[in-house]
């Protein structure tokens, strides 16, 4: 401890940290108890369980395929929306494509569903441009 200098003429010995900071750090720890607490309760509480997964599930579309091609299925698959320009389109199916095709461990099928994605979305831009 050190005894304090400056301002304080009482000589009283003057620690480290004064009590409002230590109120601080103890006000934030339990907040954050507190809040690492609700999470899990609500997580293994059926209601708010169903609630969090769809939360987390909008990353992945968890579907399978329509018999015929849609233009929203086709923008899910390249991950794109409907309006996208063609540069935009072409982008999306090379990145997809890529991570996908047969030749680097992809499936044949997942790749001809891409290809049909690509067509069918650049002949919808072809007849709403023309």
């Amino acid at each position: 401890m050190q005894t304090s200098t400056g301002n304080n003429t009482t000589g009283k010995v003057v620690g480290p940290w004064p009590r409002s900071r230590w109120l601080l750090v103890g006000v934030g720890l339990g907040v954050g108890v507190l809040g690492l607490t609700a999470q899990i309760l609500l997580r293994r509480s059926p209601p708010f369980s169903q609630m969090w997964s769809r939360l987390n599930a909008r990353a992945y579309y968890r579907g399978g395929f329509q018999e015929k091609m849609t233009l929203r299925e086709a923008s899910q698959i390249l991950g794109t929306s409907i309006s996208s320009p063609p540069a935009r389109i072409r982008e999306a199916h090379r990145r997809v494509i890529l991570a996908n095709h047969p030749d680097r461990g992809g499936s044949p099928y997942l790749a001809s569903k891409i290809n049909a994605a690509k067509e069918l979305m650049l002949q919808f831009r072809k007849k709403k441009d023309g």
